[in-house]
Formats: C-alpha cells, sequence, structure tokens
C-alpha cells in the first residue's frame, strides 16, 4: 500500500524530501491520507498518530440532514444536470417583419 491515514496531533507545514518547491500544510486535529513514508516519519516524530481509513460506505454516506450541494441542479443527488427555470431562457426570439407588426 502506498498511502495511510494519520489525524495531525500539531499543525505543521511540511515539506517533501524528494520534492523541495511544495509545502503542505496539516491541522492539528484533522485527518489526512499521505504517503506511507512520510507518514510513519510523522508518527515517529509524535506529530501524528495513525487512524484507520475510513469504510467505503461511510465515506461515501450522505448524511440526511446534509443540505443539497449546490450544483446539484436536478436534485438526483449527482452534480449537475439541468436547471429547470432555465428551460426557455436562451432560445431565439422569432424575429417579425414589419409587416406582421402592423
Amino acid at each position: 500500500r502506498s498511502g495511510m491515514r494519520v489525524k495531525m496531533l500539531k499543525t505543521r507545514n511540511f515539506t517533501p524530501p524528494e520534492d523541495r518547491r511544495v509545502t503542505f500544510k496539516y491541522r492539528a486535529g484533522q485527518g489526512y491520507t499521505v504517503k506511507r513514508a512520510w507518514g510513519e516519519d510523522m508518527v515517529r516524530r509524535g506529530e501524528a498518530v495513525e487512524v484507520p481509513p475510513p469504510s467505503r460506505a461511510e465515506a461515501n454516506a450522505v448524511r440526511e440532514d446534509a443540505a443539497p450541494h449546490p450544483l446539484d441542479h436536478d436534485g438526483d443527488g449527482g452534480l449537475g444536470g439541468s436547471l429547470p427555470a432555465a428551460a426557455g431562457r436562451y432560445r431565439r426570439r422569432r424575429k417579425t417583419s414589419d409587416a406582421e407588426a402592423s
């Protein structure tokens, strides 16, 4: 396995040794998925503890009291869809000639 779940005990900025151009900010009390080598190093130094990953059912569960996602336009639980109020908003109007107008 290439990654592991950790819960940070301290807020810390982390620069990976293999790419010094990047810095990650890990906040205390938050859980993160990190590379196994990084996670083992953080646990060894006492900055994090290893936690079990959430089950798939737990990770994909939708809370009953959760508000609908703002990008779920048609209410089917997925993102996207058509906006019911926008059905005819962008149709071109038919041109009327001067003879039809009078």
